[in-house]
Protein backbone atom coordinates (compact mmCIF):
# COMPACT_ATOMS: atom_id res chain seq x y z
CA UNK A 1 0.00 0.00 0.00
CA UNK A 2 1.53 3.18 -1.22
CA UNK A 3 1.66 5.81 1.99
CA UNK A 4 2.02 9.39 2.17
CA UNK A 5 5.66 9.56 3.41
CA UNK A 6 6.55 7.45 -0.02
CA UNK A 7 4.85 10.60 -1.72
CA UNK A 8 7.67 12.78 -1.83
CA UNK A 9 6.94 14.46 -4.79
CA UNK A 10 4.43 16.68 -2.75
CA UNK A 11 6.79 16.50 0.27
CA UNK A 12 4.61 14.91 3.04
CA UNK A 13 6.21 13.46 6.20
CA UNK A 14 3.60 11.36 7.89
CA UNK A 15 1.95 8.09 7.86
CA UNK A 16 -1.36 7.91 6.94
CA UNK A 17 -2.57 5.28 4.24
CA UNK A 18 -3.93 6.53 0.85
CA UNK A 19 -6.92 4.46 1.66
CA UNK A 20 -8.65 2.89 4.75
CA UNK A 21 -9.07 -0.61 3.48
CA UNK A 22 -11.56 -1.88 6.56
CA UNK A 23 -14.03 1.48 5.82
CA UNK A 24 -14.09 -0.09 1.97
CA UNK A 25 -14.98 -3.57 3.51
CA UNK A 26 -18.08 -2.26 6.08
CA UNK A 27 -19.11 -0.18 2.84
CA UNK A 28 -19.33 -3.81 1.15
CA UNK A 29 -20.83 -5.38 4.17
CA UNK A 30 -23.20 -3.35 3.97
CA UNK A 31 -24.13 -2.52 0.20
CA UNK A 32 -22.77 -5.71 -1.64
CA UNK A 33 -19.55 -5.53 -3.72
CA UNK A 34 -21.90 -4.74 -7.10
CA UNK A 35 -23.65 -1.72 -5.89
CA UNK A 36 -19.99 -0.68 -4.01
CA UNK A 37 -18.32 -1.16 -7.78
CA UNK A 38 -20.75 1.55 -9.07
CA UNK A 39 -20.62 3.96 -6.14
CA UNK A 40 -17.09 4.07 -6.22
CA UNK A 41 -16.91 5.06 -10.12
CA UNK A 42 -19.75 7.63 -9.18
CA UNK A 43 -16.95 9.06 -6.32
CA UNK A 44 -14.35 8.86 -8.63
CA UNK A 45 -16.31 11.16 -11.44
CA UNK A 46 -17.60 13.13 -8.57
CA UNK A 47 -13.71 13.65 -7.72
CA UNK A 48 -13.28 14.59 -11.31
CA UNK A 49 -15.39 17.24 -11.27
CA UNK A 50 -14.33 18.53 -7.85
CA UNK A 51 -10.93 19.02 -9.46
CA UNK A 52 -12.14 21.05 -12.39
CA UNK A 53 -13.85 22.93 -10.17
CA UNK A 54 -11.18 23.51 -7.90
CA UNK A 55 -8.49 24.39 -10.41
CA UNK A 56 -10.71 27.11 -12.05
CA UNK A 57 -11.31 28.41 -8.88
CA UNK A 58 -7.62 28.61 -9.17
CA UNK A 59 -6.77 29.51 -12.38
CA UNK A 60 -9.27 32.67 -11.50
CA UNK A 61 -7.82 33.86 -8.39
CA UNK A 62 -4.51 34.04 -9.83
CA UNK A 63 -5.59 36.65 -12.55
CA UNK A 64 -6.52 40.28 -12.40
CA UNK A 65 -9.95 40.72 -11.09
CA UNK A 66 -11.48 42.77 -8.02
CA UNK A 67 -11.13 41.64 -4.50
CA UNK A 68 -14.70 41.12 -4.36
CA UNK A 69 -13.89 38.07 -7.26
CA UNK A 70 -10.90 36.85 -5.58
CA UNK A 71 -13.07 36.39 -1.89
CA UNK A 72 -15.88 34.44 -4.02
CA UNK A 73 -12.93 31.89 -5.53
CA UNK A 74 -11.87 31.40 -1.77
CA UNK A 75 -15.05 30.84 -0.66
CA UNK A 76 -15.73 28.59 -3.76
CA UNK A 77 -12.62 26.55 -3.11
CA UNK A 78 -13.43 26.10 0.78
CA UNK A 79 -16.67 25.07 -0.17
CA UNK A 80 -15.53 22.51 -3.02
CA UNK A 81 -13.01 21.45 -0.43
CA UNK A 82 -15.96 20.42 2.29
CA UNK A 83 -17.51 18.54 -0.59
CA UNK A 84 -14.27 16.62 -1.89
CA UNK A 85 -13.53 16.14 2.06
CA UNK A 86 -16.71 14.53 2.84
CA UNK A 87 -17.15 12.07 0.04
CA UNK A 88 -13.05 11.75 0.40
CA UNK A 89 -13.90 10.35 4.28
CA UNK A 90 -17.29 8.44 2.73
CA UNK A 91 -14.75 5.84 1.27
CA UNK A 92 -11.40 5.78 3.50
CA UNK A 93 -9.50 8.31 1.77
CA UNK A 94 -7.47 9.33 4.35
CA UNK A 95 -4.95 10.93 2.84
CA UNK A 96 -7.40 12.72 0.44
CA UNK A 97 -9.14 13.30 3.21
CA UNK A 98 -6.57 15.29 5.28
CA UNK A 99 -5.44 16.94 1.99
CA UNK A 100 -8.80 18.79 1.07
CA UNK A 101 -9.04 19.49 5.51
CA UNK A 102 -5.80 21.20 4.99
CA UNK A 103 -7.52 22.68 1.86
CA UNK A 104 -10.60 23.57 3.27
CA UNK A 105 -8.82 25.67 6.00
CA UNK A 106 -6.47 27.64 4.10
CA UNK A 107 -9.04 28.68 1.62
CA UNK A 108 -10.76 30.15 4.34
CA UNK A 109 -7.25 31.72 5.40
CA UNK A 110 -6.99 33.84 2.52
CA UNK A 111 -3.38 32.51 1.67
CA UNK A 112 -3.64 32.18 -2.17
CA UNK A 113 0.02 30.75 -2.06
CA UNK A 114 -0.40 28.15 0.21
CA UNK A 115 -3.69 27.06 -1.39
CA UNK A 116 -2.31 27.04 -4.79
CA UNK A 117 0.14 24.13 -3.00
CA UNK A 118 -2.26 22.58 -1.62
CA UNK A 119 -4.39 22.03 -4.49
CA UNK A 120 -0.90 20.71 -6.12
CA UNK A 121 -1.10 17.93 -3.30
CA UNK A 122 -5.07 17.51 -3.38
CA UNK A 123 -4.77 17.03 -7.29
CA UNK A 124 -1.45 14.13 -6.93
CA UNK A 125 -3.63 12.32 -3.67
CA UNK A 126 -6.46 12.40 -6.15
CA UNK A 127 -4.51 10.74 -8.68
CA UNK A 128 -3.23 8.43 -6.37
CA UNK A 129 -6.48 7.66 -4.37
CA UNK A 130 -7.89 6.73 -7.81
CA UNK A 131 -4.97 4.20 -9.14
CA UNK A 132 -5.47 2.78 -5.04
CA UNK A 133 -9.29 2.90 -5.84
CA UNK A 134 -9.10 0.51 -9.08
CA UNK A 135 -6.67 -1.46 -7.73
CA UNK A 136 -8.62 -2.37 -4.94
CA UNK A 137 -12.12 -3.16 -7.18
CA UNK A 138 -9.94 -5.04 -9.58
CA UNK A 139 -8.70 -7.21 -6.05
CA UNK A 140 -12.36 -7.17 -5.04
CA UNK A 141 -14.40 -8.56 -8.59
Amino acid sequence: MITKKQITSIAVVDEVSLLNKEVLAELVDMVGQKSMSKMLQVFLIELEEGLAILNQFLVSMKGEGLEADREENFNGVALQAHTLKSCAGSFGALALFEAVKGLEQLAKEKNLERVEQQVVKVNELSRLTENELKQYVMESD
